[in-house]
């Protein structure tokens, strides 16, 4: 007998989907759901208290415009553009945020949205290693782009040093070894002053 729609793996207790890190392949979103996680980890950093639904909006806004331009910004996150309440839902579904609403102590705040979104501690562990690894690739990245011309520059000081070796045995071989046989051990510092003047 076999469940519909069951993995037969997941049954046998071998582990199955992720759902917090479904934001990270959310087709053609995920774009907007990184940014919406990178804000909320930022916010999370400085405050427990969560991010309302407004400021989350405003934080995204700045964040793109940061990355391109105001235009662009206002651009992106038109509500025909961008959902953010669909979004934030489907977040929650997947347990990458916590949802809860302010407590209304004026009339004023019941017409206001008092929705307030904090990251999940598995959603925010996961984002912070993402932003780790990209830092670290992005470093490895930077150095293979250099290397070529890190090794470039070492590869000429070693030919400068092998040719400084090369013209130093050569004026061994050619000027000081034959004078060699014609001085005395006390005379070498007369064989110096000879190599001197016969190199100006």
């Amino acid at each position: 007998m076999t469940i519909p729609n069951a993995d037969a793996w997941e049954l046998a207790g071998f582990p199955g989907r992720l759902d917090v890190a479904a934001y990270l392949t959310a087709d053609q979103l995920a774009a907007q759901y990184r940014v919406l996680v990178d804000v909320l980890l930022d916010a999370q950093e400085h405050s427990l208290t969560g991010v309302g639904r407004d400021e989350l909006l405003a934080a995204v806004r700045d964040r793109i415009a940061d990355a391109t331009d105001a235009m662009t910004a206002e651009r992106l996150t038109r509500p025909e553009a961008f959902d953010l309440d669909a979004r934030m839902r489907a977040l929650q579904d997947w347990k990458v945020v916590i949802h809860w609403q302010d407590k209304a102590k004026t009339e004023a705040d019941f017409i206001r949205t008092r929705d307030r979104y904090q990251l999940t501690s598995e959603a925010a562990d996961l984002h912070r290693w993402l932003r780790r690894k990209i830092d670290e690739d992005a470093v490895s990245t930077s150095a293979a782009a250099f290397a070529a011309a890190i090794i470039d520059a070492g590869g000429q000081a070693i030919v400068a040093t092998v040719r400084r070796a090369i013209r130093n045995a050569e004026l061994w071989r050619f000027e000081v070894q034959p004078r060699l046989p014609r001085y005395e051990e006390q005379d070498l510092p007369l064989l110096l002053q000879d190599l001197r003047r016969t190199r100006t």
